[in-house]
């Protein structure tokens, strides 16, 4: 059985304390205002649970993934928005320009989310999904620069996010040379680069203090300095930088699993150093029951129900306010923390 060192238990337990008595008195509040949470950014960012993966030389702490993990538990379990937060602060797109970046890149991946800002990556494309095979976002080579072209959507922080890593099939003569990552720092303020431009925002399940955006693409102008590619080069630049990219993966689940409760580090015996999962019995996410109707009692704990009961005073219509379901066909909604385990993790 895993356990852990003496500095995580003590790590995990200023996570907890900050999201038990900082973060979790205003989650219900950011769910239902659907309004980015900057003053958690703010409480995560002088809490020094920023940019804990980036290396120390560059101003990080040079922590694992697993530290991130232990941050993201503590802060999912009470506030699902700031758990994601926590994520992708910690994970994802700044691993992948840690890990692929030049010096430079690497440096300014790092000032920027050091600063408080949660980058966002774009690679979901409307008729594509993530599928490489199916991406149409093109760059074309002009001179010393690339020029962009393409719709994205599903973005996790369109609109509040400054630093991009975009997904683009690379074009150079009229020949396509494989897909590469580019970074793109956007003002919100002066609604800078000119060409990258914030569609609509995604109506969603949960997670609504976050948003979900189109990003549309139009003569985005890219310097090449800005490009990343993994030492596979350009034929097998989505699989190295997917490789890189994927710690966000487990942040996600981390989140998933948290907000309904059963997560590997929520028990008591995490306190000695112990890691076990403990499923629970109850509902007891506290913005969970904030946004669930209290006079309307939880279905049986098997059942998931596709056309769930309008939420009393919240203008929701979904019992799981945290999970927003990334399937074909209709949303689903589950009536518990078990049958969404259930359906998540089918045994």
């Amino acid at each position: 059985m895993y356990q852990l060192s003496q500095d995580q238990i003590d790590f995990q337990a200023r996570a907890r304390d900050l999201a038990q008595n900082v973060i979790a008195p205003r989650a219900a509040e950011v769910d239902r205002t659907e309004q980015y949470p900057w003053d958690n950014v703010q409480a995560l960012k002088d809490a020094g649970f920023i940019g804990i993966t980036i290396p120390k030389e560059l101003g990080g702490q040079g922590r694992s993934f697993l530290d991130a993990v232990i941050l993201i538990v503590e802060m999912a379990k009470v506030c699902g928005v700031t758990g994601r937060i926590a994520v992708e602060c910690n994970m994802g797109a700044v691993s992948a320009v840690m890990k692929y970046g030049d010096d430079a890149q690497r440096k300014m991946a790092a000032e920027i989310v050091l600063s408080g800002d949660k980058p966002a990556i774009c690679i979901t494309e409307p008729d594509a999904g993530s599928a490489a095979s199916e991406m149409t976002t093109r760059a074309d080579k002009k001179g010393d620069a690339y020029i962009i072209n393409g719709k994205k959507h599903w973005i996790t922080g369109g609109g509040v996010s400054r630093l991009h890593l975009i997904f683009a099939r690379v074009f150079e003569n009229g020949m396509e040379n494989g897909i590469a990552g580019f970074l793109a720092v956007r003002d919100p303020n002066t609604q800078t680069p000119k060409g990258l431009r914030i569609g609509d925002r995604e109506p969603t399940m949960g997670l609504r203090g976050i948003p979900e955006a189109e990003i549309y693409f139009e003569d985005l102008e890219i310097a090449e300095s800005m490009m990343i590619i993994p030492p596979e080069g350009l034929r097998r630049g989505f699989a190295g930088l997917m490789n890189a990219y994927n710690s966000q993966r487990v942040g996600a689940a981390a989140v998933s699993r948290s907000t309904v409760q059963v997560s590997p580090m929520q028990s008591s015996d995490v306190s000695q150093g112990e890691s076990r999962t403990r499923a629970p019995t109850s509902p007891s996410s506290p913005v969970i029951q904030a946004s669930r109707n209290r006079s309307d009692p939880p279905s049986p704990g098997n059942r998931i129900d596709p056309n769930p009961r309008p939420l009393g005073n919240n203008a929701v219509n979904h019992e799981c306010p945290f999970m927003r379901a990334r399937v074909r066909g209709p949303y689903r909604c589950v009536r518990s923390p078990v049958a969404l385990t259930r359906w998540l993790w089918p045994s």
